[in-house]
């Protein structure tokens, strides 16, 4: 017979791992595009996403080369099969011409009214007109309403257990 103290340990892991900010976005850069702006980090607001509103990318980065124009493409990836696919123009949502230093690149665009349950990969891919890489980032994304459900289910399953 299971003991209640072992019972109470096991109930309070579970619960935090529910609870815990598991379902913040997290990045990393595209492992086979090598930019030429250094991205230092990378947060997106809100954070989770929520479905039907904007949601802004903002990257910190550094670089050492000039643009006057480039191009941005986002594809949506859910568990790895390409959903959405997106391009345009790099100038306009960010200001151009670009000069070499620090700076903060913002994105803001407005997530579809449904967004499946689950882990979404957002990749923004940035190019010169020239066609060189300018940065590549992957960032997993989770919908809000997603992790609420997941953490009253886990809270009302744990429950019925004490």
């Amino acid at each position: 017979m299971i003991s209640t103290s072992f019972k109470a340990a096991f109930v309070l892991c579970l619960l935090a791992a529910a609870l815990t900010p598991g379902w913040a976005a997290s990045w990393e850069t595209c492992h086979d595009v090598t930019g030429a702006f250094n991205v230092t980090s990378l947060s997106v607001t809100p954070d989770p996403i929520e479905t039907g509103a904007p949601a802004t990318f903002s990257l910190d980065a550094t670089h050492d080369v000039d643009v006057e124009d480039g191009s941005l493409e986002a594809r949506v990836n859910y568990f790895g099969v390409r959903v959405f696919q997106k391009s345009g123009p790099l100038c306009g949502p960010v200001e151009c011409p670009m000069k070499p230093g620090n700076r903060t690149l913002q994105f803001t665009e407005d997530m579809p009214l449904f967004l499946p349950p689950g882990r979404i990969t957002l990749t923004l891919h940035a190019r010169r007109l020239d066609e060189l890489d300018l940065f590549c980032v992957k960032i997993d994304l989770f919908k809000k309403k997603k992790a609420e459900e997941d953490g009253k289910a886990t809270t009302t399953y744990l429950s019925g257990m004490l």
